[in-house]
């Protein structure tokens, strides 16, 4: 038992770390943690787990490498799968868009990342304007001493008190001399 016992504590203690670490809410592939940004150009980045600029406007007929500085792969997919580009970790891939109009797209690996292409003038029939905004109920909230632990993080500090608890009460047992056998 004494041999498995550094093996527990070190599995509790990896536990408790992981509880108190944070991760941000992009790479659980929640909202992208930067502003919306709105920009003229041909090149779209990824990265930390958001597209930038997350409005990008060209011309009719332009193209647009999707340029990935993140280590993951961004399979980014446009809305209704009219077009794709798997983006390798570190790699590009470009996309010509010939028609006006408003090109919605994501990465079906990490839903939080959208963005949008707005070719020529954007106006196409019944295409309604782009409209660059963070809706705010979509931000994260900022971490502090006020945020709520996750469940997860709860049931491992739970299970590091326990294991901590069960250490220090078989340690008292060791320690106490033993009693002797009563008298028949």
């Amino acid at each position: 038992m004494r041999r498995r016992l550094p093996f527990f504590a070190a599995v509790l203690a990896a536990a408790l770390l992981a509880a108190l670490l944070q991760v941000p809410a992009a790479l659980a592939g929640g909202y992208c943690h930067t502003p919306a940004t709105d920009g003229r150009g041909t090149t779209v980045t990824m990265e930390d787990f958001c597209y930038s600029p997350t409005v990008l406007r060209v011309p009719s007929g332009g193209r647009v490498t999707f340029v990935n500085a993140d280590k993951v792969a961004h399979p980014t997919t446009g809305r209704g799968s009219d077009w794709y580009a798997d983006v390798a970790a570190a790699g590009r891939a470009t996309v010509r868009f010939d028609k006006p109009g408003i090109y919605p797209y994501f990465c079906h690996q990490h839903l939080g990342m959208i963005g949008v292409v707005v070719v020529g003038d954007g106006r196409e029939e019944a295409a309604a304007p782009v409209v660059v905004a963070d809706p705010p109920a979509a931000r994260p909230a900022a971490a502090g001493p006020g945020t709520p632990w996750s469940l997860a993080g709860a049931v491992l500090l739970g299970l590091a008190v326990a294991g901590g608890a069960l250490v220090a009460a078989r340690r008292r047992r060791a320690r106490q001399p033993a009693r002797p056998a009563p008298e028949l």
